[in-house]
């Protein structure tokens, strides 16, 4: 096991390497100059001028990429061209809301998904089954600013029971969690649907029928613990997302978390502030998958057998 976690978080290193190029290309590929965002069009052209020279942007590409690299390897992620500020402070000082707002959207999601597929496979085709499949496809179907501004219109300005922004009560992280966690029930509870459909089908489930096991018994003990393999790999990725940056909600509610703080340094191109934000993004999710396949190990003695040797 030791070896297959170390081969994993080795191979980490190609990966942030591949986003750390992509993302730096977009960046610095897309029209405009930092100097003009920061400073304003109407700033005089030597003034934008000497701090595009400041901040290395007359440089080569492949030079600027290699010398943010070479400053990263030595735990240098550079300042914020916006605040002058190192990038990670900011950071630091909001992933608490992100990583709030996506725990409680992603347990909430699980609560409501899980329980809500495994009635709806058990009860086929009934009222509540069917009831359920309409639902989650219309949530899965709602885009998320949409839903957000729904409910900010229906639960903030008419009935007035909830903050519609901040981050500075626990009331507050309300709309956004539920905003964020019913597309990811609607998305768990048809795949446990699916997943409890094929599994309870099997001959291993009529066989412990047979033997007079309860229906109980049969639906959480035997096939509820095989279902959970595919759950738990569209959990985690869910969950890496959150973690990575809730960018569209947290902007609806004006959170200040990492994905508000991604929107506000692409549209100023802070290019050392969006490349920490997203490597951070891309270091969490891949973390989160190898925390998944280690749970698989867990879970099924067939797999653990496969990473020890």
């Amino acid at each position: 096991m030791a070896k297959y976690v170390i081969k994993r978080l080795v191979l980490l290193i190609p990966v942030m390497l591949g986003v750390a190029f992509i993302i730096f290309s977009i960046m610095n590929f897309i029209p405009g100059d930092p100097a003009s965002l920061i400073l304003g069009e109407s700033a005089p052209a030597e003034a934008r001028e000497q701090l595009n020279e400041e901040l290395g942007m007359n440089d080569p590409f492949i030079v600027r990429f290699a010398d943010y690299i070479w400053d990263a390897l030595h735990g240098d992620f550079g300042e914020s061209w916006r605040t002058r500020e190192p990038v990670f402070e900011e950071i630091f000082a909001r992933i608490p809301t992100t990583i709030y707002l996506a725990a409680g959207a992603m347990l909430l999601a699980v609560l409501l998904g899980v329980p809500l597929g495994i009635l709806s496979a058990v009860k086929q085709y009934s009222f509540l089954d069917v009831l359920n499949s309409v639902v989650a496809m219309f949530l899965s179907a709602i885009p998320a600013f949409w839903l957000g501004l729904l409910s900010i219109l229906l639960f903030a300005l008419k009935l007035r029971l909830l903050p519609s922004d901040g981050a500075d009560t626990a009331s507050a992280f309300i709309l956004p969690i539920v905003t964020l966690a019913l597309p990811g029930a609607a998305e768990l509870l048809r795949l446990t649907r699916s997943t409890m459909l094929e599994i309870i089908r099997q001959d291993y489930i009529r066989t412990a029928r047979a033997k007079g096991a309860s229906e109980r018994i049969v639906i959480w003990r035997h096939a509820l613990r095989n279902a959970t393999l595919p759950i738990i790999t569209v959990a985690g990725m869910y969950f890496g997302s959150l973690l990575g940056g809730s960018v569209i909600t947290e902007s609806v509610f004006s959170m200040p978390g990492v994905g508000s703080l991604t929107i506000t340094a692409i549209r100023s191109k802070d290019i050392p502030q969006v490349m920490a934000c997203v490597l951070l993004m891309a270091a969490l999710f891949c973390l989160i998958m190898l925390l998944v396949d280690l749970l698989y190990a867990f879970l099924d003695p067939r797999i653990r057998a496969r990473y020890t040797k």
